[in-house]
Parts: structure tokens; sequence; C-alpha cells
């Protein structure tokens, strides 16, 4: 699979601020990629992710997919800054001491790697434009309040980058994984029929001051030039 197209999560990753547009079936479908618990499942049969659990005191959330469960489980290896930056040496010793050759699944650690590290790349260059809408995010996924997203945020882009690439011995390789790939890799012609306004509605002061009691449409429109950036940007690699 080209490498544009197998990466393409990365633009998905943020259709997770477009939940406010999801009326048709097609947007709907694409709100999927949320959905750690199902991208697990396919890669890795919702084990290997729970390799993470081991040495820390999040058992309580073993199937609690919300906020509090990654913001325990970041936190108990430490992988996050005080700046909600991926903490590299931290985050691979975790996978050393988890996915190794020694337990055989070296390549899946080496695939979160990968994820983890394209994923902070992501991050830090939209860390501002995250920053600006997560409060909107966190209360129309009705997010628990009692933790902070941004475990959350990585997570389901590493999840969806692991899900895009699993290494072929991990795959689930049924109906539903396949149908929902499929599904995910469809996406993208959404983000690419999409109208782009101007440029100028990023600046609208009324958004930014008041953004969560603006018009929907008002907000999807003011992110719209970063997806398509996003997207013009990953099409090149295909």
């Amino acid at each position: 699979m080209p490498l544009g197209l197998k990466r393409i999560f990365l633009i998905l990753w943020i259709v997770w601020y477009m939940l406010h547009l999801a009326e048709s079936e097609g947007n709907l479908t694409c709100t999927k990629m949320l959905d750690t618990r199902s991208q697990d499942e396919c890669c890795g049969n919702n084990v290997l992710s729970r390799f993470m659990f081991v040495t820390t005191n999040c058992s309580k959330y073993w199937d609690d997919f919300d906020t509090c469960r990654y913001e325990c489980l970041y936190n108990n290896w430490n992988l996050l800054d005080s700046k909600n930056k991926i903490q590299r040496p931290e985050l691979y010793d975790m996978i050393t001491r988890l996915y190794n050759p020694l337990n055989g699944y070296n390549n899946y650690g080496l695939a979160m790697k990968r994820a983890f590290e394209d994923c902070d790349k992501l991050y830090l260059k939209y860390a501002d434009f995250v920053l600006l809408y997560s409060a909107q995010a966190q209360n129309y996924l009705r997010l628990d309040k009692n933790c902070e997203p941004f475990a959350l945020y990585y997570a389901q882009c590493v999840s969806g980058n692991l899900f895009m690439n699993c290494p072929k011995e991990y795959w689930r390789d049924n109906v539903m994984c396949n149908e929902y790939k499929t599904e995910l890799i469809s996406c993208s012609k959404y983000l690419g029929l999409t109208t782009v306004p101007n440029d100028d509605t990023l600046n609208e002061p009324g958004l930014k001051k008041n953004g969560a009691n603006g018009h929907r449409k008002r907000l999807i429109d003011s992110i719209m030039p970063v997806i398509l950036f996003m997207f013009i940007g990953f099409l090149r690699n295909i």
C-alpha cells in the first residue's frame, strides 16, 4: 500500500474536531477512527495494547477507553512532559520493556515507536490548533472531564497509525477489520471534496473568543484550511 495512503490516518485524526458536522452517513463512518477499542482489537486482538497496564495502578480502566484510561497509563509511564509533549527516552524505555525480541512482539513495538513519533510530530506542528479546540471537542464527545484529554488524543492517533500500518502477524484478517480499514481509507474523499473557505476565517475574532457558542459551520470552516494543508501534504507521498 502506498505510503501516503497507509498514513492517511494522520489526516483523519483531525476529523474528531469535525464531529459537529457528522450528520451524513459518510462522516459518521469517518468518526470510527476515534474507536481505539475496535482498532486495538483488529491490530493485536485487544491484548498487545494492554501490555501498557503492566506495573501500573490503572487496572480499573481495563475496559474503559475514555480519557482517564490513557491519562493513567501515560502518567504511569511518564510519557508526557508538562507541555504534553512525548518524552521519547521514557517512551523508548517502555516499548523496549513491553515489546521486544525476547517475547516475540518486537515488530509491534517498532510499529508503535513509529506511530508515536509520527503523532508527536503532528501534535507539535498543530499544538496551538489542538489546544484551541480541545475544550469544545471534549464537550461534544462527552469525555470524562475528571481527566485531561491530551493522552487520549495521542492514543487515538497512535491507535489509528497502528491500525493502518499493523504488522501482518498481528492483524486480525476478518471481514469486520478489513471492511473497517477500507472505510477509513475511503474517508479521505470527504476531506478532499469539502469546500475550503478563505484563510482569514481562522482569525475571526468571534470564533476565538466564543467558539463554543458559534454556529457549527463556522467552527468547521475555520479548521478546513489546516485540514486541506495536511491533505495536500500527504498526497505528495502517495
